[in-house]
């Protein structure tokens, strides 16, 4: 598996958009902010992460293939938690066999803070397990030249990303939403955005 290591902006900031637009973050988790004191600050514009942009992530498709096609293509796009919790996931295959490359996004509207999560693994089954998840957030920080803050809560996540019967997502991570699963439907809206932004070539 193989991504360009690029600025997460374009995706953070359409989810972002998405979530402020349905309600925020409700009933927002606080496990990953638990964890926040392991912390390794460092500022945004000497990290790189292994993200990739929106209009990357969505120039395979415009909606998901028709089901059944057993094609990792099939699960590929934009979802969000179903009970306005403020949760969005992104599906991403990386063009090698079933490898896929997730990431998701949370808002935490009462610190202000945008976690977002990093994980490489593979789809059986509909699918996928993972370990060694990477969890970072972004702040805003006046001293920082872009007025971002990136800093690595944890490297270590470990959870199962599972696509039902009915085509939601069922997320079920320890160190989010307090371990309690997460329930994600097909964001069409979202989708549509994403795939605007890469049509127009935005970063």
């Amino acid at each position: 598996m193989k991504l360009n290591k690029i600025s997460i902006f374009g995706i953070a900031a359409v989810i972002a958009l998405t979530m402020a637009g349905c309600g925020g973050a409700t009933g927002a988790s606080t496990s990953a902010g638990e964890t926040a004191d392991m912390a390794a600050t460092e500022d945004f514009t000497t990290q790189e992460a292994p993200l990739t942009t929106a209009a990357e992530a969505m120039t395979a498709s415009e909606g998901n293939t028709s089901k059944g096609s057993g094609s990792v293509l099939e699960y590929e796009g934009a979802y969000t938690e179903e009970t306005g919790k403020g949760y969005s996931l992104l599906i991403k295959s990386t063009g090698e066999g079933n490898d896929v490359y997730v990431t998701a996004g949370f808002m935490d509207e009462e610190t202000q803070t945008y976690y977002i999560w990093d994980i490489f693994s593979e789809i059986e089954d509909k699918s996928i397990e993972y370990t060694d998840a990477i969890c970072t957030t972004m702040v805003t920080d006046d001293q920082s030249e872009t007025g971002v803050r990136q800093e690595v809560v944890y490297r270590d996540g470990t959870g199962t990303i599972k696509i039902d019967k009915d085509g939601s997502i069922i997320w079920t991570d320890e160190k989010v939403n307090n371990g309690e699963s997460l329930t994600l439907r097909w964001d069409q809206e979202l989708n549509d955005m994403l795939q605007e932004q890469a049509s127009t070539g935005m970063n």
